[in-house]
């Protein structure tokens, strides 16, 4: 943020795209950018090692876009667009921990307090300012720069043909020459349309969190809600078949009978696996 603050793109999308390539940077901003393509490439490999949630694959997706375009912007020097973006979604996931944190800690009403504060930022940054940039990225650049490919002076080479191998010398550092080309910039659009895709995913899954704290059952994570319903309903019973028989809670018995769900419990000695009947249990359970 304060190398946001003191930039000339702040709230200005016309400068993003000023002298571009913008080959040259402060040493704190190139620190910056590598050491957010640094944790963008680990947490790659910590999706894969930590549980998986329901959203695996939306997260992991969502990973390989971030790393993809952290890595190419910095190649076609296009770092003040992804410094933009990642200062965005950097806010709303410090939101998003202080939420969390205070759930841990058990201040339950501070918790859906923050979590309000980060579900009006999620909107207006991942929703909003977020696709403010991808319409820039989409017009601004095609009007700012012209088509073609730029040498180490930053000036245009004309007629210079755009193949396969200029641009792989591109990425690979082994040129100093650039090209801006539409089949690029929609390229850039396209990984930034399938990164705000996977953020409405997210939204609604949020509102379910925040549908839970409008009912007052607090802020959970709704990604593994399912799972540990399972978990405590199998549970439950499990408590249930260590009863004598027919000294179950009626209560208990109806409840989890409204759940629908396939029960596996342990009666007399016996492993059973069905459905539990929909009328009352009778004295032989």
């Amino acid at each position: 943020m304060h190398l946001l603050w003191n930039s000339p793109y702040w709230f200005n999308m016309q400068q993003l795209w000023t002298d571009w390539p913008l080959r040259e940077t402060t040493g704190l901003f190139k620190w910056y950018y590598l050491a957010q393509f640094a944790f963008w490439l680990q947490q790659i490999f910590v999706l894969n090692i930590e549980e998986r949630r329901k959203d695996h694959y939306q997260m992991f997706a969502h990973h390989i876009i971030t790393y993809t375009l952290i890595a190419s912007s910095y190649c076609y020097h296009m770092t003040r667009v992804g410094h933009v973006i990642l200062c965005i979604m950097d806010v709303i996931d410090i939101l998003l921990s202080v939420a969390k944190l205070l759930k841990y800690l058990g201040y339950s009403t501070s918790c859906d307090f923050a979590f309000g504060i980060f579900l009006v930022g999620w909107i207006i940054g991942r929703h909003g300012m977020y696709n403010w940039i991808v319409y820039s990225v989409w017009k601004d650049s095609v009007v700012s720069i012209p088509v073609g490919c730029y040498g180490a002076d930053g000036v245009l080479i004309p007629a210079r043909r755009v193949d396969f191998q200029t641009l792989w010398r591109t990425f690979t550092f082994q040129s100093e020459t650039v090209c801006f080309t539409p089949p690029i910039q929609r390229t850039f659009v396209a990984l930034l349309v399938g990164l705000q895709i996977i953020t409405l995913i997210w939204l609604f899954m949020i509102l379910r969190v925040a549908y839970r704290v409008v009912r007052g059952a607090g802020a959970d994570d709704t990604r593994s809600e399912d799972e540990d319903e399972e978990d405590d309903e199998l549970e439950e019973l499990e408590d249930i078949s260590k009863q004598p028989t027919g000294t179950a809670s009626a209560e208990t018995i109806a409840r989890m009978v409204g759940t629908n769900r396939t029960a596996k419990s342990v009666t007399n000695g016996h492993a059973l696996s069905s459905h539990l009947p929909s009328q009352p249990l009778g004295e032989d359970g």
